[in-house]
C-alpha cells in the first residue's frame, strides 16, 4: 500500500481550488499533494493524522497543511446523517502570490505561517469559529474576489494563535516518495481490529524488529504500541457514538483482548472512560 498523491488542480484557468462538501464522514487514507491545503470541518469529531502528529479534532477544526505533508482525517461519526457535517478544502500553490510578495515587510507573518505550515498548523477553536463562514463562502466568490478573500483569510490567520502539529524531526527526515511511515499508519488503520505484533509490522516495513523500533521512535517520538492504541481508541469512539454495542464488544472489535486494558488506554488517551465519553457526546448530539 502506498500513500496516495492527489493532484488538486482541475482547472488550468484558476490559481486556487475550493471544494465544499456536506459529508457523512471523513475517513481518508493518508495522502499528499503539492499544494497547501486549508481544511475547515464543522459538525464532526475524530482523529487527525498530520505527519507524525496524531490528535483528536472536534466540531470546529481549522488546519493548514503544507505541500507534500502526509495527512488524513478519521471521523468518529458513523451515522448516515449529513445535515450537520460540512467540510471545506481550499488548495493553493506555494507560488500563488509570487515569491517577491512574501518578501514584503507587511507579509512577514504570512511568510512565517506558510513556513510552519510545512509541518501542519491547527488554529484555535475561537479562530476556526470566526473564520469558518469566510472560508465556506469562498467557493461562491467570483475569481478575483476569491483571490482577495483568500489573501484576507491567510493574513488574519497569520495574526492568530495556532499550534504546529508535526515534529521538526519528522519534516527533516521525511522525503516525498519515502512513504514508509504513511504506509505503516494506513496498515494499522486497516488492520487495527486484529492482533498486530511487532514482528508483523516490522516485516511489513521490510525491517527487523530492532531497526523498526529505532526508526518508528525517531520518526514519531512515540512507540508502536502508543500509535496503535491511539488508532484503536479513535475507532472505538466511532462505535461508542454510532452503535449500541456494549463497551466490551467495542473493545474486542477494536483489537483489544483485555477489556481492563482497553478501558485504561481509552481513559489515558481521551481523559474519559468509554462510558462517560458515550454519555457526554451522545447528549451533545
Amino acid at each position: 500500500m502506498e500513500t496516495s498523491l492527489m493532484q488538486n488542480r482541475p482547472q488550468l484557468s484558476t490559481s486556487l481550488f475550493t471544494n465544499y462538501d456536506e459529508i457523512k464522514t471523513s475517513n481518508e487514507k493518508l495522502h499528499t499533494h503539492p499544494q497547501y491545503e486549508l481544511v475547515f470541518t464543522i459538525g464532526d469529531e475524530g482523529t487527525r493524522f498530520v505527519g507524525d502528529n496524531v490528535s483528536s479534532f472536534f466540531c470546529h477544526d481549522l488546519v493548514l497543511v503544507g505541500p507534500n505533508l502526509p495527512h488524513c482525517w478519521q471521523s468518529n461519526n458513523l451515522s448516515n446523517s449529513i445535515s450537520d457535517t460540512r467540510e471545506v478544502k481550499v488548495h493553493f500553490d506555494q507560488s500563488f502570490f509570487g515569491k517577491e510578495f512574501y518578501e514584503m515587510p507587511e507579509m512577514k507573518k504570512v511568510k512565517n505561517l506558510l513556513l510552519l505550515a510545512q509541518r501542519g498548523v491547527v488554529f484555535s477553536n475561537e479562530t476556526a469559529a470566526k473564520m469558518g463562514n469566510k472560508i465556506m463562502q469562498l467557493s461562491g466568490k467570483s475569481n478575483w474576489l476569491r483571490v482577495i478573500e483568500l489573501l484576507s483569510i491567510i493574513c488574519e490567520l497569520a495574526e492568530s494563535d495556532f499550534k504546529v502539529l508535526a515534529s521538526e524531526t519528522y519534516t527533516k527526515s521525511y522525503q516525498p516518495g519515502d512513504d514508509r511511515l504513511s504506509n505503516i499508519y494506513n496498515y494499522l488503520m486497516e488492520n487495527h481490529q486484529r492482533d498486530i505484533n511487532l514482528k508483523e509490522i516490522a516485516d511489513f516495513s521490510n525491517m527487523n524488529t530492532a531497526s523498526f523500533c529505532r526508526y518508528f521512535k525517531k520518526a514519531t517520538s512515540k512507540t508502536f504500541s502508543d500509535i496503535l492504541n491511539i488508532i484503536r481508541v479513535g475507532f472505538a469512539c466511532k462505535k461508542l457514538l454510532d452503535t449500541k454495542l456494549s463497551i466490551s464488544e467495542i473493545g474486542y472489535s477494536c483489537g483489544y483482548q483485555n477489556i481492563t486494558y482497553f478501558n485504561r488506554q481509552f481513559k489515558d488517551i481521551k481523559k474519559l472512560t468509554p462510558t462517560i465519553y458515550r454519555l457526554k457526546y451522545n447528549n451533545c448530539a
